[in-house]
């Protein structure tokens, strides 16, 4: 796999742990028998605007690309007690820091139906993702996914992830990285996503 497919495919998937747990902000953590949707108040756009992210290499070495990254995902369809419907779009472009159409590279589209679950998980920091907090989890099962000029191996659809995510002053930072026994990520992601 090259190095551009490689940090397509942390991104996405960061961007689908980012995006599939919005919750309300506050201290409490979303329950299902909350009389409250928690999504109803991130309903809208949330973007990265252009960002230069590095990544952390199967070998545990540090890349910093050269290449530039734009999310953009849409948080609809409050329903119930605990759902919404997402889509999350990223797109790289390559050889450039400034998000030019004429670098466009990879871009993908992921959607799906996200489902605030109970309970918390403390979040340390690592060297290469300095950002530490008390992450909320969710359930995000993937419905639909269109990919250009990426190769990847793709999870059935309906198939769902437990994910990790923390809104903290304005914005919305995922969980990533492996996964521990309880199917929730160990660090938070580099890239944050703010309400447009």
């Amino acid at each position: 796999m090259n190095a551009i497919n490689f940090r397509f495919i942390a991104t996405i998937s960061v961007c689908a742990v980012a995006l599939t747990a919005c919750g309300d902000g506050s201290d409490t953590p979303a329950a299902s028998t909350s009389v409250d949707n928690p999504f109803t108040s991130m309903a809208g756009t949330w973007a990265s605007g252009c960002v230069n992210p590095s990544y952390i290499l199967p070998n545990g070495s540090t890349y910093t690309t050269p290449d530039s990254t734009q999310v953009v995902a849409v948080v609809t369809a409050p329903s119930g007690t605990n759902t919404a419907t997402v889509s999350i779009r990223q797109q790289t472009y390559r050889n450039s820091t400034t998000c030019p159409a004429a670098n466009l590279d990879q871009e993908g589209t992921i959607g799906g139906q996200i489902s605030a679950l109970e309970g918390t998980k403390a979040i340390a920091g690592d060297p290469d993702h300095l950002k530490t907090g008390t992450a909320k989890i969710a359930n995000f099962r993937y419905d639909s996914i269109s990919l250009h000029n990426v190769s990847m191996t793709l999870p059935n659809f309906g198939y769902v992830s437990k994910v990790g995510y923390m809104l903290e002053n304005g914005k919305l930072y995922g969980v990533s990285g492996t996964r521990a026994s309880d199917g929730v990520g160990t660090r938070f992601a580099n890239i944050a996503l703010t309400k447009q």
